[in-house]
């Protein structure tokens, strides 16, 4: 499993009194280690990262539940619709799922703007958000997928 993957796993454990409590990941998505409490994240840093997370996490990569993730690309054991892959790309089906994943993490209060672009020849999609979380604050994301 890739180390962001674990992250948002440990993201999800590492829940105490609402308080979410999780592991750092580098530029290149790797959980970084070896500094102390300057390792993990809290607040709105760790709510931001988890969104980064749940953006790369595949439909059916978790083996104890295949339900959790987004389905970029086809899974045999999920049976669900990939993102990736079908020209021309079903945006709003695309955009439905993403949101709905970004929606998902806690502390995500609302998407102010969504856009996803595909590029077919290197099977890859970069979406772009904005939101609000539930202290207030607000957050812009780029992500490249695959």
């Amino acid at each position: 499993m890739a180390s962001w993957a674990a992250a948002v796993l440990e993201c999800t454990r590492g829940r105490s009194d609402m308080t979410l409590i999780c592991r750092r990941l580098d530029a290149d998505g790797d959980i970084t280690g070896g500094y102390g409490m300057a390792d993990f994240l809290t607040g709105d840093e760790a709510t931001v990262q988890t969104i980064r997370c749940e953006l790369r996490f595949q439909l059916g990569e978790w083996f104890l539940d295949a339900t959790k993730g987004v389905p970029w690309v086809r899974n045999s054991n999920t049976g669900e619709k990939p993102i990736l892959g079908p020209m021309p790309a079903d945006l709003p089906y695309a955009e439905a799922m993403v949101k709905a994943a970004i929606m998902r993490v806690d502390g995500v209060h609302s998407l102010t703007s969504f856009t996803i672009s595909f590029n077919h020849t290197t099977r890859a999609a970069t979406c772009t958000v904005k939101g609000r979380l539930d202290t207030g604050a607000t957050f812009t994301i780029s992500e490249g997928i695959i």
